[in-house]
């Protein structure tokens, strides 16, 4: 009796083992990285960031996480805007100085609207992303992306001309 156990015993331990190995191999097909380490990001993208809230920002601190993203053929960097609860690509500026490529970015998105279910078909829908994919990303800014808070400022009021 006592081997018919160990036999059953056995077999789940060896189908855990083998799965858990499997895990363990697959990489992502993407390395993650600060962008601080590419010439071409701004080294303080403080600036590009306030841009963003002074132009979209509903709430007076916003925290964000940039993180760089390297695939095959290039890179670009996405960043986690918290408190507008989207990710918006950030492909690299030309001049680090120009605010304007993260300001319009070809890509933001809306975790409400535009992130579905892994088991949703995208094939429909090329604007929809995998909720997967969105997570790799966030866990890679938990890592090793850069955090930072931005104020927004108050709007100035514009004097009349007399």
């Amino acid at each position: 009796m006592r081997f018919v156990f160990t036999r059953r015993l056995v077999l789940p331990l060896a189908i855990l083992a083998v799965a858990a190995t499997l895990c363990a191999e697959e990489k992502s097909q993407f390395q993650y990285f600060p962008i601080s380490t590419v010439p071409d990001y701004p080294r303080t993208p403080e600036k590009h960031l306030a841009a963003l809230v002074q132009r979209d920002g509903k709430k007076t601190i916003n925290h964000f996480c940039v993180v760089g993203i390297r695939y095959q053929g290039g890179y670009s960097a996405w960043v986690h805007w918290k408190e507008n609860n989207t990710l918006t690509d950030w492909e690299p500026p030309g001049d680090t100085d120009d605010t304007f490529v993260l300001l319009n970015s070809r890509r933001t998105l809306d975790f409400d609207k535009d992130v579905a279910p892994d088991d949703v078909d995208l094939n429909a829908s090329p604007i929809l992303v995998h909720e997967k994919y969105v997570n790799d990303i966030l866990s890679a800014c938990e890592k090793v992306g850069q955090k930072f808070v931005i104020r927004k400022q108050p709007q100035q009021k514009k004097q009349e001309k007399k």
